[in-house]
């Protein structure tokens, strides 16, 4: 699986945008950023490829679910868990050629 520069969701372009420093500086690799339609992630943090995708898509879980006005956005125990289940869907794929 790759990260995205860009992707749409609910008719709005959510950017993905490198933020270096936010684990050394917050603990956090990622970050939903709603005011400007982003995702931040700490890309050169030294974390493994895997976990910045997982990361990734556990921000994308947070959009979702604010997009939905959805109560569960701030259980980061459910949306950790949503986001391990949809990326091994999303990173073990097989595509037809």
């Amino acid at each position: 699986m790759r990260i995205p520069k860009k992707f749409k969701l609910c008719g709005m372009t959510i950017t993905v945008v490198d933020k270096p420093g936010m684990l050394k500086e917050e603990k956090v690799i990622g970050k939903a950023v709603y005011l400007h339609q982003e995702i931040w992630l700490d890309l050169g943090c030294g974390a493994h490829e895997e976990t910045l995708e997982q990361s990734f898509i556990h921000e994308v879980v947070h959009w979702i679910l604010w997009m939905m006005n959805h109560p569960l956005i701030g259980d980061e125990t459910f949306v950790d868990s949503f986001a391990h289940f949809a990326y091994q869907v999303l990173d073990t794929q097989v595509l037809d050629n």
